[in-house]
């Protein structure tokens, strides 16, 4: 019988390699033990041998008593080692240093077994490059995203770890632990660690970028469709957060990752009624007492910083290694800034220690000089892969898409070489498309910046940013695009507004960005980024351009959403008086001014003043566009459901059959437009109580809006709750049918 594994050991390590063998049977493998498989009666020269002979890898138990006091297990390695000298498989059971042949042997060290994680490590370890075979029945069923390989230089940071995972599970609460330190200390770095060493112990292993609002907000809701809670909008983010919380409050066996928040505050919407399952927070500030247990993320132990630039430069150097430590504070970001130089450039770690020598001052000093070796390597070898780290520096630090960037570069060749080039010194990383830097270095790197670069590198990020974000955002399909460039908006918008540059650009950007803000219902976010829309665009185009209307016309919509109906009168007679200033009195701007008003006064319960903007707003689309124009139609429907909602339903038909057949002459019977007013004539009849005359339009609309934008999107099941009510007969009176 073929078996997967020979595990040779010493007697004194016996309960070491039956743990072994069990992980290994459990997860598939077939393996021979000779406590399991020889047993009384047997030859046991005869079963050994042939265990070796049918085994295709073994085994060694390493302890030191193994190394020392086993002559039948150097036997028995010594002989598999000269038949198969690749299917050796080192297992360190205890801290020993084997020595000979088995010196460049990489080893599976499993110095803390049986505890949890440690079964993950020996099972990666005994197969590499292959898919891990499954050891439970519902693996499938689990949910993991951790945005971050492991790292394969992770060294030491056991005590940690250890502290971290007994203070998780030190109860039967809800467990919240604050990871907290100096940027750059390692705390993503150890929160990826454990996410991968203890992965086995949850269901679900999320993890939530927390440095921006938006992150934070867009990561957690993410969740719901993982979850697959059903029923969710999902353009309504508000409610997939609420219904990722109600899970998380019913629901056990779940690790969450909040990484770098700002303060506690910040997580406060986000953590579940009860307590059920996990939490891991990690942050500069360590004011997190009063809602987690704070671990507070020193620099690294010395032996352990020395241990890490050996491992990752592949140098020894034992003595210049603690000297180097010791000059970058034993900081991680700093040490693996200065393993990456080394190794890249050959350099030793000697001759890295005398560049540092007049630089390593404080604590953050060192880490500046370490960062500007590599600048200054950059510079003299490749300086157009510094101007665009230059560029980077003033976006998020993630998930920086490389279309965004790319223009940047004169070909998609070279702008490769130039990432190329960022990599070689761990400036930059790279996944899915996405490129990355950390946030220490995108200080250090917009610090390095005199004050007319940082003012040249900041334009020319908002200005990247603005040209690639959507400029219809009613349409569905561009949704995910602005969600992707939304933190770079909100983070190169706020530098260009602090540098004063690129005024009009960023002025843009934000109400682009607003807008979508409001299209995911997060209006509070959506009115700031409004409001600095239109004071940049006061300050670049003066308090009367028609520029302002529009940002005008925006924030007094949005207001009225909010509720306040007195403000939002405000902004929108604004803008109605400014374009009536700038372009006349029958201008089409001055029309979509007026239906505005109207929709606003409506809604206070004007009913005349709204019924006298809306017919205005109807008459010059009539003027400018002439009586069949779909413009003509937009206005003829809004007041259309002006009259409606006043209860003149007769005069609301005749404006909506109006749109309608303007609608299906421009666009054709399958359009969206021809699906609103169809709702709308739907909606008008139910009103009637015309059951059977309203419920063929809204099939209808319903049909139409499946075909073009599918089951998900808003419009649609707006349209598919006007029916459904419809149905049931208008069973609930409380909850009206919506307007598209």
């Amino acid at each position: 019988m073929t078996r997967d594994f020979f595990i040779s050991y010493t007697g004194a390590d016996r309960d070491a390699a039956e743990w072994i063998g069990q992980v290994l049977e459990g997860a598939g493998y077939k393996v021979f033990l000779q406590a399991w498989d020889i047993r009384p009666g047997m030859n046991f020269v005869v079963e050994m041998h042939k265990g070796l002979q049918d085994c295709e890898r073994m085994i060694t138990v390493f302890s030191p008593k193994y190394l020392a006091q086993s002559p039948y297990g150097e036997a028995e390695w010594s002989a598999f080692f000269a038949s198969k000298p690749n299917s050796l498989v080192p297992v360190r059971v205890k801290e020993c240093d084997p020595t000979g042949l088995l010196t460049p042997i990489v080893y599976i060290d499993v110095f803390d077994w049986p505890k949890p994680g440690t079964s993950d490590r020996l099972l990666a370890g005994v197969n590499p490059g292959r898919q891990k075979p499954a050891r439970l029945p519902d693996e499938s069923r689990r949910i993991w995203h951790v945005p971050h390989d492991r790292n394969r230089h992770f060294t030491g940071r056991e005590e940690l770890l250890i502290a971290l995972h007994q203070s998780l599970h030190a109860g039967n609460v809800t467990a919240v632990t604050a990871l907290a330190g100096l940027g750059g200390v390692g705390k993503t770095q150890l929160s990826i660690e454990y996410a991968y060493r203890y992965r086995s112990e949850y269901e679900v292993v999320w993890w939530v970028r927390s440095e921006l609002p938006t992150d934070l907000a867009s990561d957690y809701a993410q969740l719901a469709t993982k979850l697959n809670l059903p029923g969710l909008d999902p353009s309504n983010q508000p409610a997939k957060i609420e219904a990722v919380r109600d899970w998380l409050s019913n629901n056990s066996g779940w690790l969450l990752i909040f990484d770098n928040l700002r303060g506690p505050e910040d997580c406060e919407g986000y953590r579940p009624h009860s307590n059920h399952g996990y939490m891991i927070l990690t942050s500069r500030n360590q004011n997190f007492g009063r809602i987690a247990k704070c671990l507070e993320i020193r620099k690294l132990p010395r032996a352990e910083a020395i241990a890490f630039v050996q491992k990752r430069s592949g140098r020894k150097e034992e003595v210049w290694a603690d000297t180097l430590c010791q000059s970058l504070a034993d900081l991680p970001l700093a040490l693996e800034q200065a393993a990456a130089y080394i190794e890249n450039t050959g350099e030793s770690i000697h001759g890295y220690c005398d560049l540092l020598k007049t630089n390593a001052k404080d604590l953050l000093e060192p880490v500046a000089a370490t960062f500007e070796l590599s600048f200054a390597k950059l510079q003299s070898e490749h300086p157009s892969a510094l101007e665009l780290l230059n560029t980077m520096a003033f976006l998020a630090p993630d998930d920086v898409p490389r279309d965004l960037v790319q223009s940047t570069a004169p070909s998609v060749l070279e702008f490769n070489e130039r990432v190329k080039s960022l990599r070689r010194y761990s400036l930059v990383d790279t996944r899915d498309g996405m490129l990355g830097m950390h946030r220490l270095l995108q200080q250090i790197t917009r610090d390095r910046l005199g004050p007319r670069e940082q003012r040249r590198f900041a334009e020319v990020a908002v200005k990247l940013v603005n040209d690639a974000f959507p400029h219809d955002i009613g349409d569905y399909h561009t949704w995910s695009v602005c969600r992707k460039l939304l933190p770079h908006a909100l983070m190169a918008s706020r530098f260009s507004e602090d540098l004063a540059v690129a005024i009009e650009q960023t002025s843009r950007l934000l109400n682009q960005a607003g807008l979508y803000q409001k299209q995911m219902g997060e209006l509070r976010n959506a009115e700031e980024l409004y409001l600095r829309a239109l004071a940049l665009g006061e300050t670049h185009f003066g308090p009367d351009h028609p520029t302002i209307a529009i940002r005008a016309n925006n924030l007094g919509l949005l207001l009225m959403a909010l509720g306040d109906l007195d403000a939002a009168l405000l902004h929108a007679k604004r803008a109605l008086a400014i374009d009536e200033k700038f372009y006349g009195a029958n201008h089409q701007e001055v029309a979509t001014d007026a239906i505005n008003v109207a929709q606003i006064l409506n809604a206070q319960g004007d009913f005349d003043g709204a019924l006298l903007h809306a017919k205005r707003a109807l008459e010059i689309g009539k003027k400018v566009y002439g009586s069949d124009h779909p413009q003509v139609a937009i206005y003829a429907r809004n007041l259309g459901q002006i009259l409606r909602k006043q209860g003149e339903l007769e005069d609301a038909l005749i404006q909506t059959k109006r749109a309608l057949a303007i609608d299906e002459e421009f666009y054709g019977s399958d359009h969206p437009s021809v699906a609103r007013d169809a709702n709308n004539l739907g909606l008008i009849l139910l009103d009637k109580d015309d059951l059977q005359g309203a419920l063929p339009w809204l099939e209808r609309a319903l049909r139409i809006l499946l075909a073009t934008y599918g089951p998900q999107h808003p419009d649609t099941k707006t349209v598919s709750d006007n029916l459904r009510i419809l149905k049931e007969t208008i069973a609930d009176r409380d909850t009206p049918p919506r307007t598209l």
